[in-house]
């Protein structure tokens, strides 16, 4: 009884492929990524590089033609505020909101938190599986 149990457990353990259980870098964020499955945010490009502090920070370079983005956001805006580990593979993405100089001005929140992972390391799900959008690669940053 004991030896299958151990047989179980090495099989179940030498099984993983260690995706799930190796540690994302933070520096995998760098780069220039497109807003996919967003509705209105769907191919606004954006770039995450490491600022003077060290920290992860996401510059607008080309929004849509959306005309409520067109409004509000710019290019060279910051879009990503802030990005923060939530395990060895989950992330949270704090974004600036569209009319966030509106909604400020009346003291009403300005970000929002995503939970994020990678599909790969060209691809971010934005929430579970990607059900709130992905952010895809287009080049990687320097």
């Amino acid at each position: 009884m004991r030896y299958t149990i151990i047989i179980i457990l090495a099989l179940l353990f030498s099984s993983c492929n260690g995706i799930s259980t190796s540690k994302t870098s933070e520096s995998t964020f760098i780069g220039v990524w497109k807003i996919e499955d967003r509705e209105i945010l769907n191919n606004i490009e954006f770039e995450i590089f490491n600022n003077d502090k060290n920290e992860l920070k996401g510059i607008i370079r080309s929004i849509n033609d959306n005309k409520y983005v067109q409004l509000f956001m710019n290019e060279e805006d910051q879009f990503i505020t802030n990005i923060k580990r939530k395990s060895n593979t989950e992330f949270i993405i704090t974004e600036k909101m569209i009319a966030a100089p509106l909604f400020s001005v009346y003291d009403q929140k300005t970000t929002k938190d995503f939970n994020v992972s990678f599909q790969n390391k060209d691809t971010i799900f934005i929430g579970k599986n990607g059900a709130e959008g992905k952010y895809i690669r287009v080049s990687i940053g320097l």
